[in-house]
C-alpha cells in the first residue's frame, strides 16, 4: 500500500508574525495554539481542519503578494460549502475586503480579502443550479426584493440619510444606487421588443468605482422620500420587462451591441439585482450594530 498524504497548509511570509496572526484570528475566524522562535517568527492556524502557516520574513521588502506578480492572483484559495454566510461574517469581524462576493465565469461564487501583508485571499463555493426557467426568475425576483423591502423596513427613516452604511454612504444612497441599475436593465428590457438599439453612454465606459461616485453624487441631494418612491417604480418597470419576454430570450445566451461576448439575461439580473442587496446588507447591517453599541 502506498503511502497517502494526509494534509496541507499554504506558507506565508509577513512583516510581524504575532500581528498578522491576531488578524487572521479576529477578523478571519483562524486560531492558533502557540507562536515559535524567541522572539516569536512562526505560527501556525487553523480553522476548519484546515491550516495556514505564517512566518516572519528577515526584511519587509521579501514579503510579495502574488498579486504583485502575476495580476489578480490569490495567495490562497479556499472552497467552502456556505460562502454567502461566511462573507457576512468576515464583513462583520472587520475583514480587509479585496472584492465583493459575486458570481464568476468559471463557475464559482466567491469573494476575496487581503491580509495585514496584502496576500489575496479567495473563498468560493461550487454552483449547482437547476435549469432557470421564467417562472423560477420572477419568483426569485420577487422573493428577493420582498427580503430587501422588510430590511429597508426595519431601518428608522431618520437614520437612512447618515453616512457611514457603506463607506461614506448612507442607506439612501445604496438605495439610489441599486435603483440606478434597476432602471438601466428595465430600460434595456423594454426597448428590445420594440426593436430600439441602446448607444452606450460615457457612464456605461465609466469603471465600477467611477460610476458609482458620479451616481452618488447626482443623487445625494435627493429627498429620502423621493429616492423610496424611485426605488419601488425601478423595480416594478423591471419586473415589467421580465414579464414581457420569452424564456428563451430570458434563459439563453444572446449577443448585444457592445457586449464583449454573449449574456444570458437571467444570469445578469442575478448579479445586478437580487444577489446586489445581499451584498450591501451585511455592511448596513455592521454599521448599524456598531452606532447601536456606541449609543
Amino acid at each position: 500500500m502506498s503511502a497517502r498524504l494526509t494534509g496541507a497548509a499554504g506558507v506565508l511570509l509577513v512583516v510581524d508574525v504575532v500581528k498578522a496572526a491576531n488578524y487572521y484570528r479576529d477578523q478571519l475566524g483562524f486560531h492558533y495554539d502557540r507562536f515559535y522562535g524567541h522572539p516569536a517568527n512562526f505560527v501556525i492556524l487553523r480553522r476548519d481542519g484546515f491550516s495556514v502557516m505564517l512566518s516572519q520574513a528577515a526584511d519587509a521588502a521579501q514579503v510579495v503578494p502574488h498579486w504583485q506578480v502575476v495580476d489578480k492572483m490569490w495567495n490562497l484559495y479556499f472552497w467552502v460549502d456556505d460562502v454567502e454566510a461566511l462573507y457576512q461574517e468576515m464583513i462583520e469581524h472587520g475583514a480587509i475586503i479585496d472584492y465583493e462576493l459575486g458570481f464568476k465565469s468559471y463557475g464559482i461564487r466567491e469573494f476575496g480579502v487581503q491580509d495585514l501583508d496584502g496576500h489575496d485571499i479567495a473563498f468560493g463555493q461550487l454552483i449547482d443550479e437547476a435549469p432557470m426557467t421564467k417562472g423560477m426568475l420572477l419568483d426569485t425576483l420577487r422573493s428577493k426584493r420582498a427580503q430587501w423591502d422588510g430590511f429597508v423596513a426595519g431601518i428608522p427613516k431618520d437614520r437612512m440619510t447618515e453616512a457611514g452604511a457603506a463607506g461614506k454612504w448612507s442607506v439612501k444612497d445604496v438605495i439610489a444606487h441599486l435603483t440606478y441599475h434597476e432602471r438601466w436593465i428595465a430600460d434595456r428590457l423594454h426597448e428590445q421588443p420594440r426593436g430600439e438599439g441602446y448607444a452606450p453612454k460615457e457612464i456605461d465606459a465609466m469603471s465600477d468605482d467611477a460610476r458609482n461616485e458620479v451616481i452618488y453624487q447626482r443623487e445625494r441631494d435627493r429627498p429620502l422620500q423621493e429616492i423610496l418612491a424611485d426605488s419601488q417604480a425601478a423595480f416594478a418597470r423591471l419586473m415589467e420587462g421580465v414579464e414581457g419576454h420569452t424564456e428563451a430570450f430570458l434563459t439563453e445566451p444572446h449577443e448585444f451591441e457592445g457586449a464583449p461576448e454573449p449574456i444570458i439575461v437571467w444570469q445578469f439580473l442575478r448579479d445586478n439585482v437580487y444577489d446586489h442587496y445581499s451584498l450591501h446588507m451585511p455592511s448596513i447591517r455592521h454599521w448599524l450594530r456598531g452606532q447601536s453599541e456606541s449609543a
